[in-house]
């Protein structure tokens, strides 16, 4: 499926959710765009590490809205860790193959994008530690609780893929 430059950005995303980068051969992603080879590298003359670069902003972009920026809202912490929870949900619905950001910090995919993927998720520990903070945790137990809550979205999402079924249904607990 293209998006509205043309580009089959979300195509080559689901291929590398599934085979990770060095998985992802260029003929499954023509495959999964559509596009024989040539055509695939008019859209992306940088090649598969472009695509990478192409599937890992769109991610990164819709990871922000959804469950970075209400960590940061006015609302007492409590409710930023709710609506981030929510946020989680929302945004791994639709990235039934797994998580892009997970599959591309292996093998050579995280020399080349793992800065942006850290940077990431730095960005969303730190979130989540300030409403941890905000609801009256001293700063080091802030940054702990916060990387376990990490954590255990990343084990819950490494579960959902080889058991196929949704393990992010009650992470309202979790917060």
């Amino acid at each position: 499926m293209s998006d509205p430059s043309g580009l089959p950005v979300d195509a080559v995303a689901g291929v590398f959710r599934q085979a990770g980068y060095d998985g992802a051969s260029l003929s499954r992603l023509s495959a999964a765009a559509g596009l024989k080879r040539a055509s695939l590298y008019h859209h992306f003359p940088g090649g598969k590490e472009e695509m990478g670069h192409a599937a890992l902003a769109r991610a990164d972009a819709r990871l922000r809205r959804l469950v970075i920026e209400p960590l940061s809202g006015p609302a007492p912490g409590d409710q930023r860790l709710a609506a981030m929870l929510a946020g989680v949900r929302a945004f791994y619905a639709q990235e039934p193959a797994g998580c892009l950001i997970n599959a591309l910090s292996m093998g050579e995919g995280q020399r080349l994008f793992g800065p942006a993927l850290a940077q990431t998720a730095a960005a969303w520990r730190d979130g989540i530690a300030r409403a941890y903070a905000d609801m009256g945790a001293a700063p080091t137990d802030a940054i702990r609780r916060a990387t376990g809550l990490l954590a255990e979205i990343q084990g819950r999402l490494i579960l959902q893929r080889l058991f196929g079924e949704d393990m992010l249904g009650d992470l309202g607990a979790l917060g």
